[in-house]
């Protein structure tokens, strides 16, 4: 993990800026706010600006968090207590506004239809109602590793986080597969399409059926789609079940957790890197941990065939 202290100066530059795009707080239309975000996020400090370049460029590090960003506790209000609809979410936050300039630097924010009401930015909160669910609004379980939608071929290359609170310090769980932790006849037998891969009990969308490989990419560096929250079916292939075990036990190995405060936005390279969470225990008070999450593509086109249109940032799943 890469951490980034954003100098005083940066944090001055960066509420300029805000208070440019918010003057005195007036509502901004969100869609408006993202065909303008990729020109605005220029304005942002220059070291910030080439450290996601190199993140994305390099593949040096699984995730990157800067830290210290301005979130107003004062004005953010309670943890939610349901997932907005699309009509609350018409407007953008200030602090969304930031954490959407950041994931610009790294490719285009998308949503789905099938997942928070196709809100480009979610809430990361807990629901009562699922707490015993493995998904991001359940919390008395682990939360098991994944790769953000890996059952779709449309799952975007990065995901982002910004805590607005975590109370208790509930940690982001990572893990990464190195080079050397995997013998070649592992990594060639994950490689080969003998593995379905399930969606999170999140998505409203069909049984996934289609099998795929686990590993993809470059042979000595692989990347990797996977979903331990959905059993991964193998259909009485014990050779690659065999695979799998050793994946999931290598990933197990490698797991290090990440705690989120208040104003960090976390990055995490979503070809390189699974994550889950730690349990934790809600007081649903209003002062819960909350998290924004966004999805982010390299390249928007290529799910041109799911989006109603060039400009539409929502892909249309079922």
């Amino acid at each position: 993990m890469k951490y980034i202290e954003l100098l005083a100066r940066e944090a001055r530059q960066i509420e300029k800026l805000l208070k440019e795009m918010c003057p005195e707080d007036s509502p901004v239309e969100t869609d408006r706010f993202l065909r303008e975000a990729h020109v605005l996020a220029h304005g942002l400090p220059k070291r910030i600006r080439r450290e996601l370049y190199e993140f994305k460029l390099f593949e040096s590090s699984p995730g990157i968090c800067i830290r210290h960003n301005p979130v107003r506790s004062e004005s953010i209000g309670p943890t939610p207590d349901h997932i907005p609809s699309r009509e609350e979410k018409l407007y953008i936050t200030r602090e969304e506004m930031l954490h959407v300039l950041y994931a610009s630097l790294l490719g285009e924010v998308f949503a789905w239809s099938s997942i928070q009401n196709g809100n480009i930015i979610n809430e990361v909160i807990p629901l009562r109602e699922n707490e015993e669910k493995p998904m991001s609004s359940g919390s008395r379980y682990f939360f098991g590793f994944h790769t953000e939608d890996a059952f779709h071929q449309y799952s975007g290359d990065y995901f982002g986080l910004m805590c607005l609170r975590n109370p208790a310090r509930t940690a982001t769980v990572i893990s990464t597969l190195g080079a050397a932790d995997l013998d070649d006849e592992t990594k060639r037998i994950l490689s080969e399409p003998r593995f379905t891969v399930g969606a999170n009990i999140a998505h409203s969308v069909a049984k996934v059926s289609d099998k795929v490989p686990i590993l993809f990419g470059h042979k000595d560096s692989p990347y990797l789609r996977i979903n331990l929250n959905a059993d991964p079916e193998v259909e009485n292939d014990g050779e690659a079940q065999a695979a799998l075990e050793k994946l999931v036990m290598t990933l197990n190995k490698n797991a290090c957790e990440v705690v989120l405060d208040r104003g960090d936005c976390f990055y995490l390279d979503n070809f390189r890197a699974v994550h889950g969470r730690a349990p934790y225990t809600p007081s649903y008070d209003g002062q819960d941990r909350w998290l924004k999450r966004l999805y982010i593509t390299s390249y928007l086109r290529k799910s041109r065939d799911l989006r109603d249109s060039p400009e539409s940032r929502i892909i249309l799943s079922h």
